[in-house]
């Protein structure tokens, strides 16, 4: 392979010209052209045996720093992300490259328009001499706890925490709890169920219950506490001995901000399991769990009947939110993250205006319920290889001939921002149809796979990526045609750009994906390198590749046509998305002996059909009845049946079948019709219906189908693209619009690249992405047209 000049080989040339010269000195023969010839070929096939290489502990090694826990797990906005951007910024600085921001800096600002909470520190909760655990899920701190506020208080019970002296109940008539921690029940006192007695006085069952629907609100009895001059209120979650998974993704999200009438007061509030509503309530040992039940609830029955039970649990509490909360909002004007941007420019007058494009998103999640998600595996190993690529080339002064742009997004785990906002709004010159190929990097520090998702899109480009690659790695590599996909090449591979989504595969998966573990000491420097090493040939493929034309012509067209989705309604064929029940030979009997009740049958809907007329002879209710039972929303007539339809003409009795079906919402498709049983069945209908076959029909029966939201099926062989096509035009222009347009497929052989052809050539010929991806007619002859659930006719929606 051809290999451009390194420090090596500069280093060899160097020295043997030196000795060279000092030779002329001392008198030695001069050296003529042909041998400075030969020294300048001896030097370059010496270079031709250096290659360059990644080191996957080096890669390790910039883990090892984005993921440390002073940079508190990466969170955009925060301080540790920038911290990571400003290292990111020096590292490609001190290796010489250019910046590729915005205003010659290395950063492009990127706006979050959605804000966020940002929380810093362990909240605490204690009740006398145990302490509960927020990882352990005992507890789970609401979103308005006031920062680094710790109070240690008495607990006051306050049954439900409902005060309404209209409505017969207050509780907190009789107690104080100024300066206490409350302690309340979640929900309403209605829900109360009815206490089992063994022995005692029998109990009222028609008790008059009230509502307290207001009162029963999360945010009522957290308000009415702060309101009664509590510190702090626990409000219990019971949902027995059986712990859910802790919520580690932050509190409940259904209260909003306090109506705070002092804002320099702290308050707390808590939603705890009943674990915690023990260890307050039961301070007596010899009190089982089941007799502490019965007591809990009697008292939930009194407070039911408006009977209170507040008092002083003589138990003291300490209660401690998080240390430090950060609001972020556009409103605050601090919701600007930045992507860290830095390139080598290219050499070539032309050809450096073509880019090559490699990255990996920077952040991560943060700091969660007082643990640092260091995101090791997600995302510091992507960004860390981007660092590797650009350390060797920068070190091996290679001189591109397109640009190479390396790439730290920001803001991925929210939602692919940095990237997405940086294929909308490229800086630096950039312009994204001259983006020959984005390489992108997420989660790549385990196993030992490396998939290449949309790797496939553009198969010749791929193979200009896989020249002289190490056998080792290669076989390693699966590609796949797909996209747009939930990483950070979703912004470029939905341009028709070749995007490779690349992560690794196999050994133990991803194990820690989104948890506090993913911590740098787990990552594997091997798949570090083949990952790396992988990209960096790639890289180095694409920039000297001269014969290939690698910005595909109508690349968005091709990719839109991969992705084309098409669903398949034909029941012929082996994986068709619309199934069909032969009913030949049954019998009404036999229909009930395979359906037991038709409760058990799933909503009449239009993905299950019945074929063909003729075994129900006429008879409407055994047609009826068929569909029922194997809740069928479709019904496909195909030529004459002799009950209703005969010699091609629509029958009396056919006129009343159809509008039995239009009666019990069952769709009629009609298979193959001449356009005079169209005509007839389109004056004897009244609601849409399915269409086919393709037909040269008069202007009149055209205007009749757009009018009735008729679907029109048009056959779609892929081995006769250029016929389908045709037959679509013509539609199209009869139609004046695509909203009924569906496709019938007669067969899946070449499916995949009939229908990339198929919509590339409708490009060509005019139609636009939303044309054929529309599905608002189709969306509109469901809901409104039928009310028919089921129906999924999105056929040329890409999706």
């Amino acid at each position: 392979m051809s290999l451009q000049w390194n420090r090596i080989g500069l280093a060899f040339l160097m020295a043997l010209l030196l000795v060279s010269t000092a030779g002329a000195q001392e008198g030695v023969t001069d050296v003529n052209e042909s041998d400075v010839n030969e020294v300048e070929l001896a030097a370059s096939d010496v270079d031709e045996q250096v290659k360059l290489e990644v080191d996957g502990e080096q890669i390790k090694a910039y883990i090892s720093w984005l993921a440390q826990d002073e940079l508190q797990g990466r969170k955009p906005l925060t301080e540790g992300y920038q911290k990571a951007a400003d290292w990111a910024v020096e590292h490609f600085q001190q290796l010489g490259l250019q910046p590729a921001g915005e205003n010659g800096t290395y950063l492009q600002d990127v706006p979050i328009e959605r804000g966020f909470t940002y929380r810093v520190g362990t909240p605490e909760l204690t009740v006398g001499d145990r302490s509960f655990l927020l990882e352990d899920g005992d507890f789970t701190p609401y979103d308005l706890c006031t920062p680094a506020t710790q109070v240690e208080a008495e607990v006051v019970f306050v049954g439900y925490g409902i005060s309404a002296p209209d409505k017969g109940l207050d509780e907190y008539a009789d107690v104080n709890v100024a300066g206490k921690i409350v302690l309340a029940l979640k929900g309403s006192p209605q829900q109360a169920e009815v206490p089992r007695l063994y022995f005692g006085p029998e109990i009222d069952e028609n008790a008059p219950n009230e509502a307290w629907e207001e009162e029963a609100k999360e945010q009522a009895k957290i308000q009415l506490a702060y309101d009664q001059g509590a510190v702090a209120i626990l409000l219990v979650d019971e949902e027995g001995e059986e712990e859910p998974e802790p919520r580690w993704w932050g509190p409940p999200r259904d209260v909003p901000e306090l109506d705070t009438e002092d804002a320099d007061r702290d308050f707390l509030a808590f939603s705890v399991k009943d674990r915690v509503l023990r260890a307050i309530l039961k301070p007596d040992q010899q009190e089982s769990v089941r007799g502490f039940e019965r007591r809990l609830n009697l008292l939930r029955w009194d407070i039911r009947n408006k009977i209170p039970h507040s008092m002083a649990t003589g138990m003291s509490a300490v209660v401690k939110g998080f240390d430090n909360v950060q609001e972020y909002s556009e409103e605050l004007e601090n919701n600007i993250t930045h992507n860290v941007l830095a390139k080598m420019e290219g050499s070539d007058p032309e050809l450096k205006n073509e880019y090559i494009i490699l990255g990996g998103h920077m952040d991560h999640l943060g700091v969660r319920n007082g643990l640092v998600y260091n995101g090791a595996d997600d995302n510091a190993s992507g960004t860390a290889v981007v660092l590797e690529v650009a350390r060797v080339l920068a070190e091996a002064d290679y001189q591109p001939q397109r640009t190479i742009i390396f790439c730290c997004w920001g803001a991925e785990e929210l939602g692919l921002i940095g990237s997405e906002y940086y294929t909308s709004h490229p800086c630096d010159g950039v312009t994204m149809d001259q983006v020959v190929t984005y390489f992108n990097m997420d989660m790549v520090g385990l196993g030992d796979g490396l998939e290449a998702v949309g790797a496939m899109n553009f198969p010749q480009i791929w193979e200009v990526i896989t020249r002289d690659q190490d056998e080792d790695i290669l076989k390693i590599v699966e590609p796949s045609t797909d996209g747009p996909g939930g990483s950070d090449y979703a912004g470029f591979i939905s341009k028709g750009i070749e995007a490779l989504g690349l992560m690794s595969t196999g050994g133990g998966g991803h194990p820690d994906y989104h948890q506090p573990e993913d911590d740098a000491e787990k990552m594997e420097a091997e798949i570090l390198r083949k990952t790396g090493q992988f990209v960096l040939q790639g890289v180095l493929n694409l920039d000297r590749e001269t014969d290939v034309d690698l910005i595909v012509e109508n690349r968005q067209a091709i990719y839109e046509g991969i992705r084309l989705a098409v669903t398949k309604i034909n029941p012929d064929l082996e994986d068709s998305d619309w199934d069909c029940v032969d009913l030949q030979g049954m019998t009404k009997d036999n229909i009930r002996g395979k359906i037991v009740t038709v409760e058990e049958t799933p909503d009449k809907g239009l993905e299950t059909g019945i074929r063909g007329l003729k075994s129900f002879e006429g008879d409407v209710e055994f047609l009826l009845e068929a569909c029922d039972a194997w809740g069928a929303g479709r019904v496909d007539i195909k030529g004459s049946d002799g009950w209703w339809i005969d010699q091609g003409k629509l029958t009396e009795h056919g006129r009343y079948f159809l509008g039995m079906m239009e009666n019990h919402d069952i769709v009629c498709n009609l298979v193959n019709p001449s356009p005079q049983l169209l005509r007839e069945v389109l004056m004897a209908t009244h609601q849409p219906f399915i269409v086919t076959g393709f037909y040269l029909l008069d202007p009149l029966t055209y205007d009749l189908i757009n009018k009735r939201n008729v679907l029109l099926s048009v056959k779609f062989d892929p081995a006769k693209v250029d016929d389908c096509v045709e037959r679509l035009e013509q539609a199209k222009v009869a139609l004046g619009d695509t909203d009924n347009l569906v496709l019938y497929v007669t067969s899946m052989h070449d499916f995949d690249d009939a229908k990339k052809d198929l919509y590339l050539k409708l490009i060509e010929k005019g139609w636009t992405a939303e044309q054929i991806g529309n599905d608002r007619g189709l969306s509109r002859w469901n809901r409104d047209a039928r009310g028919i659930s089921g129906l999924n006719l999105n056929v040329l929606l890409p999706q």
